[in-house]
């Protein structure tokens, strides 16, 4: 299931869901890093990883949550992709995710047992 998102309602509501994410931006404070924020949403988090000294860039399918975030944080390079498929040219340094992972469907999830 890939909710259709509303950003401005979403970041008045679940405002808190970026907040269970700080602790996991805390374990690679101190290096630099080339950081791909998958299912940025509204940038929140992305912004963090960005004022940590890290190089970001975001990317979400949700169309609301991209427009919201590159209104909040221009300065950040925002994409739009499927956490299931993208490609980028270049290389990251790590991939942090806050809340993405449990929205993609079953069948879109790589079988772990093969």
């Amino acid at each position: 299931m890939t909710p259709d998102w509303n950003a401005e309602e979403y970041a008045a509501h679940f405002s808190f869901v970026p907040d269970y994410g700080r602790d996991v931006i805390r374990l690679i404070e101190g290096e630099k890093l080339r950081v791909l924020d998958l299912g940025c949403g509204n940038g929140t988090l992305t912004k963090a990883l960005a004022d940590c000294g890290h190089t970001v860039t975001g990317l979400d399918s949700s169309d609301s949550q991209l427009a919201l975030a590159r209104k909040l944080h221009p300065d950040i390079k925002f994409v739009d992709g499927d956490a299931t498929d993208f490609t980028f040219d270049g290389q990251f340094d790590a991939v942090f995710s806050n809340a993405v992972l449990h929205w993609i469907d079953e069948d879109r999830q790589p079988d772990m047992m093969s």
